[in-house]
């Protein structure tokens, strides 16, 4: 439940184009339609996670979003 309801409440920076969630990316180079993407696949992941039935389908799709950011930390390193 604690990680459906951080998911959640992320969201408000990506969805309200919060200039903290624009500059980061635009530094990897997915602004706006990545930025607005990833929100709506952490809205999926939260609203599953939040549902017994799905839980273990949210917990994939989290996995997948937040192994999705880390490989794109790792390579925004690597190339600056």
């Amino acid at each position: 439940m604690t990680v459906a309801v951080i998911l959640i409440q992320t969201l408000r920076f990506k969805f309200t184009a919060h200039p903290d969630s624009v500059y980061i990316f635009e530094k990897v180079g997915l602004e706006p339609y990545g930025r607005i993407a990833i929100g709506i696949s952490e809205l999926i992941a939260g609203i599953l996670l939040l549902i017994p039935k799905t839980i273990w389908a949210g917990a994939i799709v989290t996995l997948g979003v937040i192994s999705g950011a880390i490989l794109i930390h790792l390579i925004t390193l690597i190339r600056h």
